[in-house]
C-alpha cells in the first residue's frame, strides 16, 4: 500500500484550492474577491490600475436592502434577492470608473456580494470577447507587419 501526503494551498479570498503554491500565490494576486487585486486586463490594455476597488464597492446597491421575504401557508417562508433593477442602474457609473474593464466590473460585483447574473446589462463572456477584439484590433493597427 502506498500513502502519499500532498500539501494543498487555498486562496484566502475565494477558497479555491490547488497543489502548487506558486500557482495559488499567482491566483490570489489576481482573484476577483481580493480587494487589492492586480487586474491583468487593465495591465494588458494599459488602462491603469483600479486600486480603489473597495471605494467602487460602496457605490453599488446593498444586497441586504433588496431581500424580499415571501410567505405562504404551504411552503412557509423564503427569501429572494431582487437587486437587478438597482444594480443595472448603478452599472453605467461603474463602467465609467473602471474604464469598462470586464474583470474589474466583475470584481466589484463579487465584492459587493451581488450575483453577477443578476446584473442583466452585464454579460461577462460577451464583454470579454469585445474587450479582446478591441485589443487585437489596436495591436493590428500598431503592428509593423500589418
Amino acid at each position: 500500500m502506498r500513502v502519499r501526503r500532498v500539501n494543498r494551498y487555498y486562496c484566502d479570498f475565494c477558497g479555491k484550492g490547488g497543489c502548487a503554491g506558486g500557482h495559488m500565490k499567482k491566483h490570489e494576486a489576481h482573484c476577483t474577491l481580493n480587494p487589492n487585486r492586480i487586474c491583468r486586463f487593465c495591465k494588458r490594455a494599459d488602462l491603469g490600475q483600479h486600486t480603489d476597488i473597495p471605494a467602487l464597492v460602496l457605490t453599488m446597491p446593498d444586497p441586504k436592502k433588496h431581500l424580499i421575504t415571501h410567505r405562504d401557508k404551504y411552503t412557509g417562508e423564503w427569501t429572494t434577492l431582487e437587486i437587478t433593477e438597482a444594480a443595472n442602474a448603478a452599472l453605467p457609473l461603474l463602467r465609467e470608473n473602471t474604464t469598462n474593464c470586464p474583470a474589474c466590473i466583475m470584481a466589484v460585483l463579487r465584492l459587493a456580494k451581488i450575483p453577477v447574473p443578476a446584473v442583466t446589462d452585464f454579460k461577462f463572456n460577451d464583454e470579454v470577447k469585445a474587450f479582446w477584439q478591441q485589443i487585437n484590433e489596436d495591436d493590428e493597427e500598431h503592428s509593423e507587419f500589418g
